[in-house]
């Protein structure tokens, strides 16, 4: 796969700009990314796909789409698109509903994968554990799914496809609301993050050279300590050093 000439196809779509650096915010530096609260809405637009259950009415188009394209690239990586039938088939509740409810998984404990880290403010993932998530319909007040649990943890099967989900995140329009294309940033890094505490997929992307994209594409986020990604890009990054420099150097 050529994966330059698709994220660059991408692009073309229209809810994305040509920035390929992520830039310092013009915006206070103050505000609270880490609270689940301010990315909570990117979450379950992240894991349902559908759009209605999107409660604030000024939330640009453009993010909207900019999310369901980050899953994509995310699907990809993981190879893992096929893997729940006709879930993005159709977006309706019913379908979700009908596709993905499982009495069976409801009470089964979670299963996690090994992990050098227990920080509070990764993003989860459902589609890699059980868990449920309130969706609104025009037929009934709520309806509640369950995400299979389809592998113990995720495993990045074409890192070509995560270079491109970095990349999308530097390119997310920012002219339209910096606020919240800040905190559509933030749940992607977050969701980045959470896939490389695995040692395994670090060990994948580090051969593969992640790390001089990440000096390359979140230089300015490395560099500026009250940039709203240095946390998670700093994490990356360091957990990246740790399977590519000798000891001796570290």
């Amino acid at each position: 796969v050529r994966w330059q000439s698709l994220s660059d196809a991408i692009k073309l779509l229209g809810c994305f700009t040509n920035e390929t650096r992520l830039t310092d915010s013009v915006i206070s530096s103050k505000f609270d990314y880490a609270s689940k609260h301010n990315y909570e809405i990117f979450e379950q637009l992240f894991y349902s796909l559908d759009e209605r259950i999107i409660s604030i009415t000024d939330l640009p188009l453009e993010l909207v789409n900019a999310c369901h394209i980050a899953r994509c690239f995310h699907d990809i990586a993981l190879d893992c698109i096929d893997n729940y039938s006709k879930f993005a088939d159709d977006f309706t509740i019913d379908k979700i509903s009908q596709s993905l409810i499982n009495p069976n998984l409801r009470n089964e404990p979670i299963k996690h994968g090994t992990s050098m880290d227990s920080s509070d403010d990764a993003a989860p993932s459902p589609l890699f554990r059980t868990s449920t998530l309130n969706m609104h319909s025009t037929t009934r007040t709520s309806a509640t799914f369950t995400f299979p649990s389809y592998m113990d943890e995720p495993i990045i099967v074409y890192p070509g496809a995560i270079v491109c989900f970095l990349q999308i995140i530097s390119s997310i329009p920012r002219t339209i609301d910096e606020q919240y294309a800040n905190r559509l940033q933030y749940f992607l890094m977050l969701t980045l993050k959470n896939l490389l505490k695995y040692d395994r997929n670090l060990q994948i992307m580090a051969t593969y050279g992640f790390s001089q994209h990440i000096i390359y594409i979140c230089e300015i986020a490395l560099q500026n300590e009250n940039h709203h990604l240095h946390t998670s890009v700093q994490y990356i990054f360091e957990r990246l050093a740790t399977f590519i420099l000798p000891v001796r150097t570290l």
